[in-house]
């Protein structure tokens, strides 16, 4: 049983981290227990409102194929390789076919072991390079290079010792690298850049020896001297007379000698402004020869720079603007745009943020995304269905007409009418917090997260604010009926004179709302009427203990929802799901084991679940967002049986189709319309709202 202060800690905490604590990547750890849901169903799974596309782990072809943040591409002429980093995969592209296929690797596991095809592990690979019959892949946090047969898919390991970092030159045994992140092929030596050690590595292919090039001891300035003491990984190119080398953190491009190994920096002037250039977040080199063609991840922008005379130009996109767009230089739009390859007609880019590949025409500029599909990317524009942008969508409530949303991260309230799909801010103004009460636009919201409604009236846990907020739906007018802002504690009380950590999950029950403060453990109840918070359950310290009232613990609740007598609530960090009787307040342990993540399907303590966050009811049955193994999971009431309902186990992306061929990235809340017996989702990590209909 755990036990502690929670005020001191979570008094360390900031709310939003709170309420992104679940939105973490399916890559962070896998448990052992696997099991798949049987509920196959006739119900499919679509978009609602927010961007389709987005991040996955599907081959196909163009557009139909997904990945999850591409970092690096290779070419032999005929496919281009791609390093899917965070699938720790390394996909092939067929460039007549336009076919994706996983070349090696198995799609989100991370590891280490030689092997054939998906027998063979990786852990974010990055840099790679075209030998011959070969691709040979900077496997980048097993410290190791790999060698995979294009051919056959066979993969070994070239030169280190995985999980074993260091600085040795020597045999392939005996060499230890830290962090290998980009390649480069000049005839029989493989340049490596060892981007912890700060230092350049040379593997010569015929005799595998690896030694160690350039150090910051050979550079010829200071500035230059810092090449590899940053903050982020680095790319290569090479005109076979010099190594070009980008630094993320830095604001220039460094060369180095292949002679003797010196190093400096190389001196660009805007041909525009005639002033020197100083690069911003600089992570993509390549050459056609006569260009280097450089990748800045945080302005989105890429530029070509004249090798002899150092004049640089802009290509496509614009400074400090992200997004997704195609179109013509400065039309274009990126979002962290990582890798780039000169292939001979055109110029391929990782868009590692877009999770797509993109090609530019290096003379006119013109973007094109070729594999893959944008999506999840963040906003706050209104419009119809797929043209809306939500910011960590989480809490959701319907008065039957329309969906109203608790856009988190934009502070905002947003609107759905159902029978178009028109998506409106309705409350509280994009990208300004703030606590003011006021109709509409003039009221302000800090971090927005559960919602409940009697019809007339929204009321919504204002997170960030520590408050309980009320919306008058005809009129827009919102009001504070509980809590002041800022003004954390656990205090109950009257309207102002209760106080709340950071409220998340709402329900409500005739008169009374019930609110979990997932900061303090508890939950509270409050009068509608008299604006009386009562604790109802918890005992404000973190832990996993059945019992009546504050006896029983909790351990960051979030989700509730109700059937009239009792209150069902995800406990997140307990991975469980727990039950109260609301007249006696006696808490239970419905589903799950308390601290024992995983991802099995069975009778009631049976099931594990992976930090649920959302729950919602319709008729017998309980609908939980199983968060971080990015699935729909219900419970049966009647037998407790816990099934999977919809998404693949440990397989995230966007896509739509049946129950378990769907597929959902961090689903966070949930709601359902019991008359229709359709549930709505949050998709958070894809910035969107999803409908499964039975």
């Amino acid at each position: 049983m755990i036990k502690r202060d929670m005020n001191m800690q979570f008094r360390k905490i900031s709310p939003f981290i709170l309420s992104m604590i679940f939105l973490v990547s399916s890559a962070c750890g896998k448990d052992s227990s696997v099991s798949q849901g049987s509920d196959q169903g006739t119900s499919r799974v679509s978009h609602l409102a927010g961007p389709l596309g987005g991040p996955g782990r599907v081959d196909g072809t163009g557009k139909e194929a997904r990945f999850y943040y591409p970092t690096e591409i290779a070419s032999d002429g005929s496919s281009v390789y791609v390093a899917d980093t965070y699938n720790h995969t390394i996909r092939r592209i067929d460039r007549g076919t336009a076919k994706v296929s996983t070349l090696a690797g198995h799609a989100g596991v991370a590891g280490f072991s030689d092997g054939t095809g998906s027998a063979a592990r990786f852990n974010t690979p990055r840099g790679m390079v075209v030998d011959g019959d070969n691709l040979i892949v900077a496997d980048a946090k097993n410290h190791v290079l790999r060698q995979i047969v294009i051919e056959t898919g066979v993969v070994t390991t070239l030169a280190g010792s995985h999980g074993v970092t260091g600085s040795a030159d020597g045999t392939p045994e005996d060499a230890r690298f830290n962090f290998p992140s980009a390649l480069v092929l000049v005839g029989d030596n493989l340049y490596v850049d060892d981007f912890f050690n700060g230092s350049i590595r040379k593997v010569n292919l015929r005799t595998r020896q690896v030694t160690t090039v350039a150090t910051p001891s050979t550079a010829l300035d200071i500035e230059a001297a810092g090449m590899l003491r940053c903050t982020a990984g680095n790319s290569m190119a090479t005109d076979g007379v010099n190594l070009y080398i980008t630094v993320a953190g830095a604001f220039s491009i460094k060369k180095v000698r292949l002679l003797d190994g010196l190093v400096s920096t190389l001196e660009c002037v805007d041909v525009n402004t005639d002033r020197a250039v100083e690069f911003m977040g600089l992570n993509g080199l390549t050459t056609d020869g006569e260009f280097l063609y450089t990748v800045e991840k945080a302005p989105g922008t890429i530029r070509k720079i004249h090798i002899q005379t150092g004049l640089t130009l802009d290509v496509a996109g614009m400074m400090f603007r992200p997004g997704s767009a195609d179109g013509t230089g400065s039309e274009a739009r990126f979002f962290e745009p990582h890798g780039i390859l000169w292939t001979g007609d055109a110029l391929l880019l990782a868009d590692s943020g877009n999770h797509t590949i993109r090609q530019i025409n290096r003379d006119t500029g013109l973007v094109a995304t070729v594999w893959g599909e944008a999506g999840g990317m963040a906003g706050s524009t209104d419009g119809i269905g797929g043209l809306a942008r939500f910011d960590l969508p989480v809490g959701m409530v319907s008065d039957r007409e329309n969906i109203y949303v608790a856009d988190s991260k934009n502070h905002t309230i947003r609107k759905i009418v159902l029978a178009t799909r028109a998506v409106s801010t309705f409350a509280g103004k994009a990208g300004d917090s703030g606590s003011t009460d006021g109709a509409g636009a003039e009221a302000r919201f800090n971090r927005p997260q559960g919602m409940a409604t009697d019809g007339e009236n929204l009321y919504v846990a204002d997170g960030g604010n520590c408050t309980i907020r009320k919306i008058h739906i005809q009129s827009g007018a919102v009001s504070t009926i509980a809590g002041q802002p800022y003004n954390e504690g656990f205090s109950d009380g009257v309207g102002p004179l209760a106080s709340f950590m950071f409220p998340f999950g709402m329900t409500k029950d005739g008169e009374n709302l019930y609110i979990t403060d997932i900061s303090r453990c508890n939950i509270r109840k409050l009068d509608i009427r008299t604006g009386s918070v009562v604790t109802l359950a918890g005992s404000g310290q973190a832990g996993s203990s059945d019992g009546v009232g504050t006896d029983a613990e909790f351990n960051f609740p979030a989700g509730i929802t109700t059937d009239g007598t009792n209150l069902y609530v995800t406990d997140v960090a307990n991975s469980t799901i727990r039950k109260i009787v609301i007249q006696s307040g006696e808490v239970t342990t419905l589903a799950g084991t308390p601290g024992n993540r995983g991802i099995t399907d069975g009778l009631a303590t049976e099931a594990l679940f992976n930090y649920p966050s959302g729950i919602a009811i319709d008729g017998n049955d309980l609908f939980v967002t199983d968060t971080n193994n990015h699935t729909i999971r219900k419970i049966s009431l009647a037998t407790g049986m816990v099934s999977t309902l919809a998404g693949k186990v440990g397989e995230l992306g966007s896509r739509d189709g049946d129950l378990l061929d769907s597929r959902f990235f961090s689903p966070f809340g949930i709601m359902c319309d019991q008359i229709n017996h359709i549930v709505y989702v949050t998709d958070a990590g894809n910035q969107s709202i999803r409908k499964v209909l039975p």
